[in-house]
């Protein structure tokens, strides 16, 4: 499997944290025991990353596209990872997998190598919520929770091609460009080959994406709704809201990195989980591992005893 991702400073968040979301992001990967043939991360600057079982290769990014929406650095950046999917598939010949750099793997992915593309979805239940895929018309909304999210995809060349035709002819007018064109040719497009949606059309065990924070469709992570995770005998994230399933990913934004970092690691299992994953290599092992296990150990004991307060309210 060929993974690719950017870690590119735009001038919304600090290198420092980009720099730290990048070994959240690998760190997960390692964790996962993927079979990666090599992971491949963009950079417009120094970036220094700890050693892994896979080989890691730091990339120069350019904006092969970057006047289709002038000023607005995150839209270009959106758009460069569909050009950087076509250089990769012509160098690999195979496609690659895109996963954002705030997007945490949390099981293993071997399972998925086999399929020629697959994608995630928003999720969540069917509220009423809607994304347009097409500017200023109803004829091409989309349920939120069916909308297809950017933060994860492998691309076949033959949904590459539709969705380049779909741009030519309406760029002018897709959310989103490329992003909005995956979601016109899923769901509005006549096609004779298939799209494969992970907890959708294929990998039914699973949810991925906002599904595991609330059942509303597109809701981003808080300290909140983050109380919605918790940990099996195995040690393995799960939801509560659907505790029968594997979470195979958690997408977030840089901003709910550093507001999960911030916290306390007693305060909130997730940010436990980020703070574990940020730390691994960064100290001496016996140091992090202590310190951890009396934070996870005070939370575990502070969520015991919440539970019993609230029962004795509720008496």
């Amino acid at each position: 499997m060929i993974i690719y991702t950017f870690c590119v400073d735009i001038g919304k968040f600090t290198p420092q944290q980009l720099t730290e979301a990048a070994f959240i992001f690998l760190n997960a990967l390692e964790a996962t025991r993927t079979r990666i043939n090599q992971l491949i991360i963009y950079t417009n600057y120094e970036l220094i990353l700890p050693k892994v079982s896979f080989e890691i290769s730091i990339r120069p990014y350019e904006p092969l596209q970057a006047s289709v929406h002038p000023g607005d650095g995150w839209a270009n950046l959106n758009l460069n990872k569909f050009t950087y999917n076509t250089l990769l598939r012509e160098e690999f010949g195979v496609s690659p997998v895109w996963i954002d750099l705030d997007t945490i793997a949390l099981n293993n992915l071997d399972h998925l190598d086999g399929l020629p593309n697959f994608f995630v979805c928003k999720g969540g239940a069917a509220d009423g919520n809607i994304i347009s895929v097409v500017k200023d018309t109803s004829n091409y909304d989309v349920p939120a929770c069916d909308y297809l999210n950017g933060s994860v995809f492998k691309l076949d060349a033959t949904i590459h091609e539709a969705a380049s035709r779909c741009v030519e002819e309406h760029r002018e007018n897709l959310v989103y460009a490329e992003q909005g064109a995956l979601n016109f040719v899923y769901h509005f497009m006549p096609r004779d080959f298939p799209m494969h949606v992970l907890g959708k059309d294929v990998d039914h065990n699973s949810i991925n994406s906002y599904s595991a924070w609330e059942s509303r469709s597109g809701t981003h992570p808080s300290h909140q709704n983050s109380r919605n995770l918790f940990r099996d005998w195995r040690g393995r994230l799960r939801s509560r809201l659907h505790p029968e399933k594997r979470l195979q990913f958690l997408t977030l934004t840089f901003a709910t990195h550093a507001a999960f970092l911030a916290m306390k690691p007693r305060d909130n299992l997730f940010a436990w989980t980020l703070h574990d994953l940020l730390l691994r290599q960064r100290r001496p092992r016996w140091r992090t591992r202590l310190w951890l296990a009396w934070e996870l150990w005070t939370l575990r004991w502070r969520s015991v005893v919440q539970d019993w307060r609230a029962r004795l309210r509720s008496r």
